[in-house]
């Protein structure tokens, strides 16, 4: 019989910031629904767990798990580090990935039973390693329900619903600030027929090589020859990156829209080079402070259909124009070569006469 992993996680993880940090999750095969969030402190509620430490010190802090369905309900506790996904949401790491900041944390219980309506709290600790890389970290505090249900196709299935809260740790040290921009291309999109307006777009990589979070926006500045400036985009939010992520925008999507997608700027003249800027302003998550990267790229753009067009159209009003002057002179030549009428005095009653010639 072949059993096949299905996985429901990370529900709780997709948004940023505020309650979308504890959005309670249900498994959908069943009435089973809990929630996961840090437990008050001080009786303020919080949205996710934060920690500053030394290599080698600990912190001790505990998670509310609550059941919000009807029935009795048994979950098993664990701590798994998030990612990122190639969209940029974030996400918890595979069951069977190797853990490494999920490994400095250790819960006091393993697996908790909640009857209906019943919040359990549990606590946990938080020991990065002396030999912990400075840096930022993020870990989920989750709770996961696994049950065997019969697949559509009448296989076996393990279905796995997984629901966390965020624990972002920061390992004190040399803390390093640093984003990388890589593989811009910049397109020029238009028909073949039609040379002048255009649609560019751009695509690249954004990278962030320092070791803490960061909230960035990307602009795109659109130039021709000698900084003729064509188009300019919105600043546009990018997802927040952790330490080590990398993030492609690419061609699907305008840039100012929610999604991930491509600096366009539409309506510009194809000046035959276009070169395009990328500015990403990176705020440090904790400290507030920013930074400005950039990056270019030139693209010689020749479009010989459309010129090819444009000549053959210009030479023929040429070789109309010239016809039409040609034809004025001859015109002219043949007035100028016809012989000239005079008058000469009259014969016998007549007060004068007109004759022609000599």
């Amino acid at each position: 019989m072949i059993v096949k992993t299905l996985v429901i996680a990370g529900l709780a993880l997709a948004a940023f910031g505020g309650a979308a940090d504890v959005v309670p999750t249900a498994d959908p095969t069943s009435a089973a629904s809990w929630q996961v969030q840090p437990s008050e402190r001080d009786g303020k509620a919080r949205f996710s767990f934060e920690a500053n430490l030394d290599p080698g010190a600990r912190s001790e802090d505990s998670v509310a798990i609550t059941n919000l369905g009807d029935e009795p309900l048994s979950l098993t506790l664990s701590s798994v580090d998030i990612v990122k996904t190639p969209s940029g949401d974030l996400t918890l790491a595979k069951a069977d990935s190797q853990a490494l900041a999920a490994g400095w944390v250790t819960l006091s219980a393993g697996e908790v039973t909640l009857d209906p309506k019943h919040v359990s709290e549990v606590s946990f600790s938080v020991a990065p390693p002396a030999k912990a890389e400075p840096g930022d970290y993020a870990v989920a505090i989750v709770a996961s329900l696994a049950r065997h249900v019969t697949a559509s196709d009448g296989q076996q299935a393990l279905l796995d619903t997984r629901v966390g809260a965020r624990l972002y740790l920061r390992v004190l040290g040399d803390l390093r600030s640093d984003l990388r921009i890589s593989s811009l291309t910049v397109d020029r999109e238009a028909p073949w027929w039609n040379p002048l307006p255009v649609r560019a777009s751009t695509d690249f990589v954004v990278s962030n090589t320092g070791n803490v979070r960061l909230d960035a926006s990307a602009v795109v500045t659109l130039e021709g020859p000698f900084g003729w400036k064509l188009g300019q985009t919105k600043a546009r939010a990018i997802p927040q990156l952790l330490p080590g992520d990398s993030l492609r925008l690419s061609q699907t999507t305008d840039v100012t829209s929610s999604s991930t997608g491509p600096a366009v700027i539409t309506s510009v003249v194809a000046p035959f080079l276009l070169t395009a800027t990328v500015k990403i302003t990176a705020t440090e998550v904790s400290t507030g402070q920013s930074f400005v990267y950039s990056a270019s790229r030139s693209r010689v753009d020749v479009p010989w259909l459309g010129i090819a067009l444009i000549v053959i159209v210009t030479g023929a009003v040429a070789r109309s124009a010239v016809r039409r002057r040609r034809g004025r002179r001859s015109a002219q030549r043949a007035e100028t070569a016809a012989p000239i009428g005079r008058t000469r005095p009259g014969r016998g009653n007549s007060p004068g006469g007109v004759y022609d010639g000599l």
